[in-house]
Parts: C-alpha cells; sequence; structure tokens
C-alpha cells in the first residue's frame, strides 16, 4: 500500500528513492530496520520512534521501502546477494544494529529477506564489536530492555516453537532459493533457530524482571495510600472537639445502661444498642439523655446481653458522626475504642 499509494506517486518525477528524493542523511552511522511489508506503517513508525527515544544520539534509519529505488528494484537487488542493497545496508560499517519491528503473529520471520538480514546480524555479531546485534521493537519499546508487551512477548515465543524458517517466502521464488542456499552455506536454519531462540529468551527475562519490578512498585505504592489514608482518619478524630471533650468523661468510657418500661408499640423485647445515627423509623425509645443519639435493636441472642426480658438501651455519645453504620457491641467491652471501630465501618 505506501509505494504504490504513496512512495511511487511522490517519487515519479525523479525515478529515485523516497530517501533520496527527501534528501538523504549525512550521517555515516545508521540502524538497519527489518520489517514486514504488510505491517501497517502506523506499526512500523511507532516502533522505530520508540526505539530512536532510548538513544541520546540521533542516527538515521535504513527502510527497504524509503532507501531503496522503487523504479529500479531489481538492480537494487543486483545479480548477487553481495550487489543487494540490502546485504551492503548491512555490511556497511556505519550501521549499529538491526532493529526488527515485530507484531504478534512474528511475520518477519515468514519473510526470506527478513530471514537474509537475520542471518547478516548473525554473522556480523561475530566480527564486529560495535554492532549492537538484533533489537525486537514494538510500539511499547524495545523488547530486549523489557519495555514491551508480556502478550506480545508470549505470542512471539509460541509463534518461533512451531516456526519453520524453511517454509519463508519471497515475492520471487528466484530470491526465496538464493537466500535458502546461503543459510545452508553459513551454518543452516538451525543455527538462526538458536539464534532467535537466545533473543526471544533475554526479551523473556527482560520482560519478567521488569514485570516483578513493576507490581513491587504497585504494591509499595497502594500501601503508602493506605498509610496516608490511616493517618488522615486518626488526625481527623484527634482534630474533632467533640471527641475531645468527651474522651475523658465518665459517660464516653462508662456507657448507661438504661432501661425502658415502656417502650414503643410494636418494639422488641430485647436490648436496644445505640445507632451512631438518627433512627426514627425503628420503634424504639429515645435516649433520655440530649446529648445522646436514637436507640436501635440489638441483634437478639448477642454474646453478654444481660437482663434479656427487660428492654434495655445502650447510649452512644454524639460523637459519632453520621454515615457511619451501628455496631452491635456489649456495652462494657469497646467504648473506649469506639472511634476507630467507628471509623472503619461506614455505612
Amino acid at each position: 500500500y505506501v509505494v504504490h499509494n504513496i512512495i511511487l506517486p511522490l517519487t515519479e518525477p525523479y525515478k529515485l528513492s523516497y530517501a533520496e528524493v527527501a534528501g538523504p542523511s549525512q550521517s555515516q552511522s545508521r540502524w538497519f530496520v527489518s520489517h514486514y511489508w504488510g505491517t501497517p506503517l502506523a506499526h512500523l513508525v511507532a516502533s522505530v520512534e520508540r526505539h530512536a527515544q532510548d538513544f541520546p544520539e540521533k542516527h538515521p534509519y535504513w527502510i527497504c521501502t524509503f532507501s531503496n529505488n522503487q523504479w529500479a528494484v531489481s538492480e537494487e537487488l543486483g545479480e548477487t546477494y553481495h550487489e543487494s542493497s540490502f546485504y551492503q545496508a548491512l555490511r556497511s560499517c556505519g550501521t549499529l544494529g538491526t532493529v526488527m519491528v515485530f507484531d504478534e503473529e512474528a511475520m518477519p520471520l515468514t519473510r526470506s529477506w527478513c530471514l537474509f538480514e537475520l542471518l547478516q546480524t548473525v554473522l556480523l555479531q561475530d566480527i564486529s564489536h560495535d554492532f549492537k546485534g538484533l533489537m525486537l521493537c514494538s510500539p511499547l519499546g524495545i523488547m530486549n530492555t523489557g519495555k514491551g508487551s508480556l502478550d506480545l512477548a508470549m505470542n512471539v515465543s509460541k509463534k518461533l516453537a512451531v516456526l519453520d524458517l524453511e517454509a519463508a517466502q519471497a515475492s520471487m521464488q528466484s530470491d526465496k532459493d538464493m537466500i535458502d542456499s546461503l543459510v545452508r552455506q553459513e551454518g543452516g536454519f538451525e543455527q538462526i533457530n538458536e539464534f532467535l531462540a537466545d533473543s526471544i529468551n533475554e526479551v523473556l527475562n527482560k520482560l519478567r524482571e521488569q514485570f516483578t519490578r513493576n507490581i513491587s512498585s504497585l504494591e509499595s505504592e497502594v500501601a503508602r495510600k493506605k498509610m496516608r489514608t490511616r493517618s488522615e482518619r486518626i488526625r481527623r478524630l484527634k482534630g474533632s472537639q467533640a471527641v475531645g471533650g468527651l474522651a475523658n468523661s465518665r459517660a464516653y468510657t462508662e456507657p448507661l445502661d438504661q432501661d425502658f418500661s415502656s417502650p414503643a408499640s410494636g418494639a422488641s423485647s430485647s436490648r436496644v444498642l445505640a445507632a451512631p445515627f438518627h433512627l426514627p423509623q425503628l420503634p424504639c425509645p429515645p435516649a433520655k439523655r440530649g446529648a445522646y443519639l436514637q436507640m436501635m435493636p440489638e441483634i437478639q441472642g448477642q454474646q453478654g446481653a444481660r437482663n434479656a426480658g427487660a428492654p434495655k438501651c445502650v447510649c452512644l455519645p454524639q460523637f459519632a458522626q453520621p454515615g457511619y453504620a451501628p455496631l452491635a457491641l456489649h456495652p462494657r467491652q469497646a467504648f473506649g475504642t469506639a472511634p476507630p471501630l467507628f471509623a472503619g465501618h461506614k455505612k
């Protein structure tokens, strides 16, 4: 699509490559990009951009679609592979490394020319100390450094496990035959398979390390948030004048246990527990102190209930704020720690 709809119309007046028309870079160093022609252009561009972000020194990228003269493809390929633009670009002394753009289907590994580029990458690593080797890239970043998708790495690994590199295809059968013959001469498909397996293992290890770091970071952030929330809750409680005024009072530390001889019509005969909000709809008698709140029935059969036959109530001080759910507590049990208990039981 890109070649026929963009490159050829733009370069038609000149019959040159897009790089020549746009103005080639004067830099002597470059990255070689290996990609499948069927990859969406946006995917390719995003992958290259993310790769460039990891290197402070900006260098151009050799991409066959833009660097080859699409008006003279046969000349670009040459009579032998040594004459091809792919070989010359990769074997140039200024080539920094191979950037292979991956998708979830690992489509570059199904194309013969991509296998040719992989083979040259393997050979270059053995003879050049400055060559940075193969970098598997996606729009998320360089997978070799852990900046990628774990799902993508897993899919590529599964694809590689069943992929037959010898079944890779080319637009021209003569190209496939030439590349297959060269691969066999240089060590065979087993060598490329081993190289790819090592590269994928490196990617998986880096992604696993990055995933572990991310999980640890998230756990720490959640713990810090929990501590901030708890500190804020304690600060609000300590700053409440109502709590401060009642904290040491006898009514706070020793709640009043009252008997009601004439409960409202329909009220339960069991003890009732004060609710920390107003419950006028419940048939319970009001507390007899203005500083206390309305009553509600206590849970039947609560352990420690006294005089179950007589209706009773437990009055809670008015520091309990509206919006908190009631707690069925024994009157002699937990009023000394009522504020933190209520703070953790919102309605």
